[in-house]
């Protein structure tokens, strides 16, 4: 049987030690991990773990070898499992150490939105933006060429490839890459079953299809699920379907596989290839660029 309770609740005072064993954890990975990103945006990412033997540790180990060390096994079983569940769609069996302990640092730290202007992107960039479909890439002596699905042919001194990990495979040829989880969104006008109806937002265990609902402003929900034919009667007495969203390689987050952000002096990667979050993306960029820049 199921078992619910709230995050604040008698269950978390009786797994309080626990907790405390997880927040120590956590202090120590942000110790090494801000350093990190200090060191990512000078170095490849192999570099910077390879400098911190704690960190070079994390990215191989899987996320429940890190839990059993650290002892706090029912904590993430109930409460940071199933939010790391949420934030990657695949349990803490499948998933480095390195990513669990990034993903969790969403429960300590703000966590914000931000909306991407794309007309005011294209306006700054003006004729420099050109809108084709790459596909093919040939690095030259003289000049990295790239083939258009338009038919035009691109030269360019220096790429930055920031493509999602199964398209940068296939155009660099790379032999192998992280696996992805596959993500299903249901909008809906529910009525959740009992105490869900209560919370804006519910996060289920890895043993349950459904990964989470989501109260949205306007009353109905998202529903995520990791299968496609998830039965929505699981968490709903009754729905109507407003619209789905289907990822078959949401985000590539299993695997030990590690995709170089460098693959000479004038061909780049950037992307959450090797770790997952839309900062260490970032960070990749700002590598790439600070590379390309440094040669001026």
């Amino acid at each position: 049987a199921q078992e619910y309770f709230s995050v604040i609740s008698g269950h978390t005072l009786k797994l309080l030690p626990e907790f405390l064993r997880f927040f120590v954890a956590m202090q120590e990975f942000k110790r090494h991990y801000e350093p990190y990103k200090e060191r990512c945006l000078r170095m490849t990412q192999r570099a910077a773990l390879e400098a911190d033997p704690y960190m070079a540790e994390l990215f191989q180990k899987p996320a429940r070898q890190f839990i059993q060390e650290k002892h706090y096994e029912r904590v993430a079983a109930d409460y940071i499992g199933k939010f790391s569940y949420a934030c990657t769609g695949v349990s803490t069996d499948q998933i480095t150490a390195l990513d669990f302990l990034n993903v969790s640092m969403g429960i300590l730290v703000p966590i914000h939105q931000f909306r991407f202007d794309e007309v005011a992107t294209r306006a700054r960039l003006g004729s420099h933006f050109i809108e084709d479909e790459i596909v093919a890439i040939d690095s030259q002596p003289e000049a990295i060429s790239l083939k258009g699905a338009s038919g035009n042919t691109y030269l360019a001194e220096n790429i930055v490839v920031a493509t999602p990990a199964s398209v940068t495979q296939k155009l660099l040829g790379l032999a192998e890459i992280r696996e992805a989880c596959q993500l299903y969104v249901t909008h809906v006008k529910a009525q959740l079953k009992g105490s869900l109806s209560r919370y804006e937002l519910n996060l289920f265990s890895p043993t349950s299809e459904i990964i989470l609902t989501a109260l949205q402003w306007d009353g109905s929900y998202l529903l995520y699920s990791r299968t496609k034919e998830a039965d929505l009667n699981q968490v709903c007495d009754s729905f109507s379907v407003l619209r789905t969203v289907d990822w078959e390689k949401a985000m590539y987050v299993m695997g030990r596989a590690y995709m170089e952000q460098r693959l000479n002096d004038r061909m780049y990667i950037a992307g959450d290839h090797n770790g997952l979050g839309l900062e260490p993306t970032a960070i990749s960029g700002m590598y790439a660029a600070r590379q390309i820049l440094a040669k001026n």
